[in-house]
């Protein structure tokens, strides 16, 4: 059984909850007829496990205390968890934390299993993290700067903190309207009943100096350099909705010119800091903190 780190959750978690459930029940069929943990996490839908292995190539050394926030069906913690590294995956849906878990028993990879959300994270008790990561998870938090500040608590000096896939909206779009929108459209959206808040690139690297996190970085999707892996993931279904062949040819030329952009690190910077793309963020927790 899972800690149980929160006691009660807000009505908006309380909603991702219930379309979480659907989907965990869609998702065990597919742990079912996997034989073996890289079969698990190469055939389904997370692209987790791809954005996190070039992360891990810079902490190659295993043993590591992770802190996997927002795990889901939980592919990005057993990846990790097969690495060699100890890890706590934290997840709002008791029943992905049941997925979880059945996974971890399955394919002996163990996983510590916490039930909650991130605003509660100062009710943990373990401490002295070594690497935390938001699995494209920090714009469901209702106060992420809060669920940020409980991570710098949670953590070695020196640790990194690491906002993987985050939602981002660019900047010509405007939140009300992207709200509304996401009201009235959820489908077309990609949302699937739960918390959403929208954030430009600059907002996350803003929450986490409030945080008290120091050496900021931004540093482009995995996926982003990789036009043929998107792309076979909409010819085999698992990229979204089903598409026109104008809309994947038109999709084809997008996802080849994005891979040239973020492989050059001056337009990559330029385009991140306007919010032009999706990225990642990592920081760290300084070593001296002044007064």
């Amino acid at each position: 059984m899972p800690e149980v780190i929160s006691d009660a959750l807000s009505q908006g978690a309380q909603a991702e909850n219930v379309a979480n459930r659907r989907l965990a029940q869609e998702h065990r069929a597919h742990l079912d007829a996997c034989s073996s943990l890289q079969a698990y996490l190469s055939t389904g839908p997370s692209l987790a496990p791809k954005e996190y292995e070039p992360i891990m190539r810079r902490y190659a050394r295993s043993g590591r205390k992770i802190l996997d926030i927002g795990a889901g069906r939980g592919e990005s913690s057993l990846y990790l968890a097969n690495l060699g590294h100890q890890v706590f995956a934290l997840e709002p849906s008791e029943d992905f934390c049941a997925l979880m878990e059945s996974a971890s028993r399955k394919f002996n990879t163990p996983l510590t299993v916490l039930r909650g959300v991130a605003e509660d994270l100062d009710k943990l008790r373990d401490r002295d993290f070594d690497l935390v990561f938001y699995n494209s998870s920090l714009h469901h938090c209702d106060e992420p700067v809060k669920a940020l500040r409980n991570c710098y608590d949670l953590m070695k000096a020196g640790a990194a903190i690491i906002l993987s896939a985050e939602l981002h909206i660019r900047p010509w779009i405007n939140k009300r309207r992207w709200h509304m929108r996401l009201e009235h459209e959820p489908e077309a959206m990609g949302h699937y009943g739960g918390n959403e808040h929208a954030y430009y690139n600059w907002e996350y690297l803003s929450m986490l100096r409030q945080a008290g996190f120091a050496e900021e970085e931004t540093f482009p999707l995995a996926t982003a350099s990789d036009p043929q892996f998107r792309l076979g993931r909409i010819l085999r279904g698992r990229g979204g909705p089903d598409y026109t062949d104008a809309q994947i040819a038109a999709r084809a030329v997008v996802y080849a010119l994005t891979a040239k952009l973020v492989k050059s690190p001056l337009l990559f910077r330029m385009i991140s800091r306007c919010s032009l793309l999706p990225c990642q963020f990592r920081a760290t927790k300084p070593f001296h903190t002044t007064a």
